[in-house]
């Protein structure tokens, strides 16, 4: 019913807005200038302050509410399931399922589950090391009021769905999008390869915005992962950052090189592992790899959610101690 009103709404307006061309044409008395000297009302320059602090506000408004809960993490949730060991790993369902091997024509690709050549490969201690599977997800609360808020308080436009999410932004925008008053929101289902996306409209002053190569950081907080041993105390960890991996969290005992996130995705049986300087070993290409935001200035979009293999290669020895594993989220201010 919702739908139906709304849209009833764009149709009427849509009238009003033919009638009042029709009956108001811009003829060409108009526009004849009959003076050297031409009167201003100040009193309109009073009315473009307060437009220009109007849509300063929208896109304050914008970045709050929309935006910066996804950069700061508020608005997504981090699930942890029950772990495997590497060694298991390869004699699950999934695995007897795929193979060890996909072909593409007469090439050979390495699966998750090919014990020489998978991304698993990199494993020092597979008897030992554990697989978590982690979900990010945005949260419900979250989704339920995102497109009411698009509709609602921005008046934004649903331009559609299209196949997959990589495209060069001036693509997606064309040549009457202004970089520097109008934004791009796409939501993005990686599963479905599908993105939805929506144009909003003068969101801000022309000098407000902020161009697309200052654009800000994709997210605001680390993505802790700590190691607890039976007392509930810090065993060890690593945090996943803005711009790297790191130990802030674990100077004690930082497992940087031991704790890795791989990103799964359900139709890509046969990632490639590479090692990065910044955060080890990776098998997909968004960085910083824990958030759900790629920010590109005017273009943003908002992922639904991601899959990871937590990958923990630690010992025997130092598996003893560690009784439960969990995920926190620390904002970077």
């Amino acid at each position: 019913m919702r739908k139906i009103v709304k849209n009833l709404v764009f149709i009427f307006s849509g009238i009003i807005f033919l009638e009042y061309f029709t009956l108001n044409p811009l003829n060409k008395s108009s526009l004849q200038v009959k003076s050297s000297e031409i009167k201003i009302n100040m009193d309109d320059n009073y009315g473009i302050k307060r437009n220009i602090k109007e849509g300063e506000n929208r896109y304050k408004t914008y970045q709050n509410e929309i935006i910066e809960k996804v950069r700061e993490g508020r608005a997504l949730e981090y699930t942890l399931k029950y772990p495997i060991t590497v060694e298991n790993y390869y004699s699950e369902e999934y695995c007897k399922k795929i193979g060890p091997h996909s072909f593409i024509g007469s090439v050979d690709y390495p699966t998750w589950c090919n014990k020489d050549r998978g991304p698993f490969s990199i494993v020092e201690n597979s008897k030992s090391a554990w697989i978590f599977p982690l979900t990010v997800v945005l949260k419900k609360g979250y989704k339920g009021s995102l497109i009411d808020k698009l509709y609602e308080t921005f008046d934004a436009e649903y331009l559609g769905v299209i196949r997959d999410h990589n495209y060069d932004p001036d693509v997606i925008t064309g040549p009457n999008f202004k970089h520097n008053k109008d934004q791009l929101l796409g939501l993005v289902s990686d599963s479905k390869k599908r993105m939805m996306i929506w144009k909003i409209s003068d969101l801000g002053s022309k000098n407000y915005l902020p161009r697309d190569i200052d654009r800000p950081k994709n997210n605001k907080f680390d993505l802790v992962i700590d190691l607890l041993n039976k007392k509930g105390e810090i065993e060890g960890g690593v945090s996943f950052g803005t711009n790297r991996k790191h130990c802030k969290y674990h100077k004690r005992n930082c497992l940087l090189n031991k704790i890795h996130l791989l990103e799964y995705r359900s139709k890509n049986h046969t990632p490639k592992v590479k090692l990065t300087q910044e955060w080890g070993y990776v098998t997909g290409d968004a960085y910083p790899i824990h958030t759900l935001l790629e920010d590109y200035g005017s273009f943003k979009k908002i992922f639904l959610s991601r899959n990871y293999y937590l990958l923990i290669d630690i010992t025997l020895n130092e598996r003893i101690t560690v009784s439960s594993v969990r995920t926190r989220r620390e904002i970077n201010e």
